[in-house]
């Protein structure tokens, strides 16, 4: 491949990305740059992180940061930069997790093992709110017959 068609593929695939930035709002541009930075951090950090997450007596305990230890190192000198790449993965992991289960329908949300409470309908809490502070029971008795409260005493104390 020549120079000239690698400037161009390079150029295509970064030309989308920066058409994306542009279009956003400064501070959406903003976030959005450090969370494709967190994203290729988690992606490529153990392949460039210099010691691995568990790695003991990589350095003195408590040694300030350096070349050597970007971050310095904990209390069993461990090199703390490297840890925090490691812990970047599954962290990411956990947020997609929550996105997925904050977009996920109200009626997948629910598990008949635990309080059966759509997590993602605003219009349910105000209900459940408003019912419990009042002391509403016939409202309670509503929200249990449409199949989206199986108590109510236990999540907020009602009002007697």
């Amino acid at each position: 491949m020549s120079a000239a068609s690698q400037a161009r593929a390079r150029e295509t695939a970064f030309g989308g990305l920066r058409r994306f930035l542009a279009e956003l709002p400064p501070v959406a541009a903003i976030a959005a740059v450090v969370l494709l930075a967190y994203i290729a951090i988690a992606a490529t950090g153990p392949l460039w992180a210099p010691y691995g997450p568990a790695e003991v007596l990589v350095g003195d305990p408590f040694e300030a940061p350096s070349l050597q230890h970007l971050l310095g190192t904990d209390n069993l000198g461990r090199d703390v930069f490297s840890r925090v790449v490691y812990g970047s993965r599954p962290v990411l992991a956990m947020a997609a997790a929550g996105l997925g289960y904050a977009f996920m329908p109200k009626h997948l949300a629910m598990h008949p093992s635990v309080v059966a409470v759509p997590l993602i309908d605003p219009e349910f809490w105000r209900d459940l709110l408003t019912a419990c502070r009042e002391g509403d029971e016939q409202s309670i008795a509503i929200l249990r017959r449409q199949g989206k409260l199986l108590f109510c005493g236990e999540l907020i104390p009602m009002k007697r």
